[in-house]
């Protein structure tokens, strides 16, 4: 892998990382479901100026369907249940074990006994956390987040298909698709009346969320993601969304004050273990049969 795309891969997992925090903020203010909805509002508004990819019009509905109505919809209401940011953004990494079994099942890509031991790993980590009542744990939070998890993992078979196709064209017009599901989410789940209230509710630091997750963490990062992803296979790149709960800890802490129980703790450590196995376990194992 080019020593640019792994620093592009780097800086998007430092922004969905930070991301986590910046949402729960964004929280105190306005409703999730409704965050989303505006979320996703502002990246198609770049249709505007964005012609529609030259891809099966199904590829980017199945990108605005299984990332932006649903993954975002359970991520978000998992954090307002309760679940931490920080612990979100670990929890959220089942999609990379979720992504590699996806592409091997689907698209036949080899996949190394390292990988198959970090991913058993991993999902120990997440067993773990499940028993997690303390700090900012939430039981159901964990559970939509796990879900939203194999979400992603979904939504990556399509980044995978779309090929040298403009990346930012994919997620804009993937945004489309997914706008009127989360305005229709939003209008059931928060009702008319909440919705109201939240655009009386705006200021400075709503507007500061709503761009720093539709800017920076949606039409920059999951673009860059999805060239990744149609670059190299899925096993070389989704390993590093190790790096996501590093960022997003430090944000979890730092930002929204949160607390990390000792089990969290464990499962996290457990987790970044099994990444750990994914990503260098080829290296071990050349450097070992050198």
């Amino acid at each position: 892998m080019a020593i640019k795309d792994i620093l592009i891969i780097i800086a998007v997992t430092a922004i969905w990382g930070l991301n986590f925090s910046v949402t729960k903020f964004g929280m105190e203010y306005v409703p999730p479901l409704f965050l989303n909805a505006l979320r996703f509002t502002v990246v198609a508004l770049m249709a505007f100026v964005i012609p529609r990819p030259s891809v099966d019009w199904r590829i980017f509905a199945g990108i605005g369907v299984f990332i932006g109505v649903i993954k975002f919809s359970l991520v978000f209401v998992g954090i307002k249940l309760g679940l931490g940011a920080g612990l979100s953004s670990v929890v959220i990494q089942g999609q990379v074990f979720f992504t590699i079994i996806l592409a091997f099942l689907l698209y036949q890509e080899r996949v190394q006994i390292y990988q198959v031991i970090g991913l058993l790993i991993g999902f120990a980590g997440l067993f773990v956390m499940s028993f997690d009542d303390g700090g900012d744990f939430n039981l159901l939070g964990f559970a939509l987040t796990v879900l939203g998890s194999l979400m992603w993992g979904i939504a990556n078979m399509f980044f995978r298909r779309t090929g040298s196709t403009e990346a930012v064209a994919v997620i804009v017009w993937a945004s489309v698709v997914a706008l009127i599901p989360l305005w229709l989410l939003s209008a059931f789940f928060d009702g008319p009346d909440v919705i109201m209230q939240s655009f009386q509710n705006f200021n400075l630091q709503v507007i500061f969320v709503v761009l720093f997750a539709s800017i920076f963490s949606t039409v920059f990062a999951y673009s860059m993601w999805g060239k990744m992803l149609s670059k190299y296979p899925a096993a070389d790149v989704t390993p590093f969304a190790l790096l996501i709960p590093v960022s997003g800890l430090l944000g979890g802490v730092f930002i929204v004050n949160e607390t990390i129980s000792v089990i969290a703790m464990i499962g996290i450590i457990i987790i970044m273990v099994g990444l750990a196995v994914s990503i260098l376990g080829g290296r071990v194992r050349r450097y070992l049969g050198s």
